[in-house]
């Protein structure tokens, strides 16, 4: 627990020390497996209890993110300038699904992305309104991410 508890925190030194190196149009955040991403300048310090394997984000504002069992660290892109981003009111099924995943409220040519939970792109490709559906036969039974433009949905594979 000790040896953990030292990795995460020598991972949450360097990513704060990166932060304020890091250009005005990106920020890092840490995006834990519970689907939450927290600006890094946001988090004010971990909180873990000895031989469990859950532990706590605590934000500067005193909120407190609890049964986080895993974090990552992300570079998150802020908007560009003169780029709005589209939102989308997506929605998918059968979930969970076995092969074909359905998504309804897509335009034409929208790429999407599928991705693990640690953020590896799996699937990458272009859908429409005539092609509204992506086959996730390949992909290991699972909990994984759509991602359509900036819109994220979570998904179960059987």
């Amino acid at each position: 627990m000790t040896k953990k508890l030292l990795l995460l925190c020598a991972l949450f030194v360097m990513c704060v020390g990166r932060i304020s190196a890091q250009s005005e149009e990106n920020v890092w955040h840490i995006a834990t497996d519970t689907y939450q991403y927290i600006p890094m300048n946001e988090v004010s310090y971990l909180l873990f209890v000895d031989d469990d394997v859950l532990f706590s984000i605590v934000k500067t504002n005193g909120e407190i993110v609890t049964d986080v069992r895993h974090v990552y660290f992300r570079n998150v892109p802020l908007a560009v300038e003169g780029v709005e981003s589209e939102k989308i009111d997506l929605s998918v099924f059968p979930n969970p699904v076995v092969s074909q995943l359905t998504l309804q409220g897509l335009r034409a040519n929208t790429t999407l992305k599928v991705l693990s939970l640690d953020g590896a792109t799996l699937i990458d490709t272009v859908v429409g309104p005539n092609n509204n559906s992506v086959n996730v036969s390949s992909l290991a039974a699972g909990v994984y991410l759509l991602q359509v433009n900036e819109t994220t949905v979570k998904f179960i594979k059987k």
